[in-house]
């Protein structure tokens, strides 16, 4: 009982976020004409109930999106120590990258489940032999960090908006100074989609 009650919790939240796509809208256009048809025959009226209940329920079955859902979305702020004190580092924010000093650096991000999702996989990856990364602990209690494989999930999201923290190392000193590119990638690792990307440079 408590498996089928959670699974009607979650269509009724999915549905919030449903009700706001092209898709609906299209669903509410075919029940009233499927309804107007009923006068004909009252088959039609059944018709027009499962267009309208069908697709959401479907793509909900199959933890779908809506069309006009972004999906995960991630904002992330470098900062940079001043007197002390650690603030946003404008100019690294303005050419999207962190810069790194004494061999670490520090991001502050925000990140954004759609309430269509139920549960959600990111990974946090770097190239390792270069930099390492770790959060900051999970934001929420309901959360669960692998440090390890720096990976944050969570099966039955309540919190839709939290704000990790992303510390960075040098493996070693100078690391970064090595030739060539690198990035700290995050991952939407239940779809394989990349989320957003981070220069990393030394400053």
């Amino acid at each position: 009982m408590t498996g089928w009650r959670s699974w009607v919790e979650g269509l009724w939240t999915y549905y919030g976020s449903y009700n706001q796509t092209r898709l609906h809208a299209l669903a509410i256009a075919g029940l009233t004409l499927f309804i107007g048809l009923g006068f004909v025959h009252p088959a039609f009226i059944l018709v027009g109930i499962l267009v309208y209940v069908g697709p959401p329920v479907y793509l909900y079955h199959q933890n779908g999106v809506p069309d006009d859902d972004p999906g995960i979305t991630v904002e992330w702020v470098p900062t940079k120590v001043v007197s002390g004190d650690r603030e946003p580092d404008t100019e690294a924010m303005r050419n999207s990258e962190v810069r790194f000093n004494s061999g670490e650096a520090t991001i502050h991000s925000s990140v954004q489940i759609p309430p269509s999702y139920t549960s959600f996989r990111i990974r946090f990856s770097t190239p390792t032999q270069v930099v390492r990364a770790e959060l900051n602990g999970a934001p929420e209690a309901e959360q669960t960090y692998d440090p390890m494989e720096n990976v944050l999930w969570c099966e039955n999201i309540t919190v839709y908006g939290f704000d990790p923290i992303i510390r960075l190392y040098e493996t070693e000193e100078g690391a970064l100074s090595s030739s060539g590119d690198y990035y700290l990638r995050i991952h939407n690792d239940e779809i394989d989609e990349l989320l957003t990307e981070v220069r990393l440079v030394p400053r």
